[in-house]
């Protein structure tokens, strides 16, 4: 009967490591198909989210572009998040989210984004980009779009 004693204590403290280790935020980025100016983030952890930062990334894909003329962003806006999929990433500082809560973001420079031309965008959104938040699940915080504007002949003559 001792050895039972001293089995359950042991047993209750191990479920509680678990529990607490399981019990932090996880960002998730939801995006439109196409994508539209808004961005969406929710925590579906367990826990609050502490303020992070959202990468947004977005290259122009269209035949007759120049190599040097494919960028979405402002020049002024770019930043260090860079990558090879996306010619042009901005940063946006995102508050804090509670645990089950979802923030909204626009992308900032929707407008300025060649719309009334025939031209295709890729989209790439990273959550917590700059890895500051401990989560549950590092690798749910990426999600890619894109946006496609085709101009049909009009058939009259």
């Amino acid at each position: 009967m001792r050895l039972l004693a001293l089995l359950v204590p042991m047993l209750m403290t191990t479920g509680a490591a678990v529990a607490a280790e399981s019990s932090r935020p996880d960002l998730v980025v939801e995006l439109h198909t196409p994508m539209t100016q808004t961005i969406r983030v929710t925590n579906q952890g367990s826990a609050d989210a502490g303020p992070s930062t959202l990468a947004i990334g977005c290259s122009r894909v269209a035949v007759g572009v120049a190599a040097g003329d494919r960028d979405c962003t402002v020049r002024g806006e770019l930043s260090r998040h860079a990558d090879r999929e996306t010619t042009d990433v901005i940063t946006i500082a995102l508050p804090a989210i509670k645990a089950g809560a979802t923030r909204s973001v626009a992308v900032p420079y929707w407008k300025q984004l060649s719309l009334n031309e025939e031209q295709a965008y890729r989209f790439k959104v990273v959550a917590d980009a700059d890895e500051q938040i401990d989560e549950s699940d590092e690798d749910n915080n990426v999600a890619r779009s894109q946006m496609t504007r085709v101009w049909l002949n009009d058939p009259s003559p």
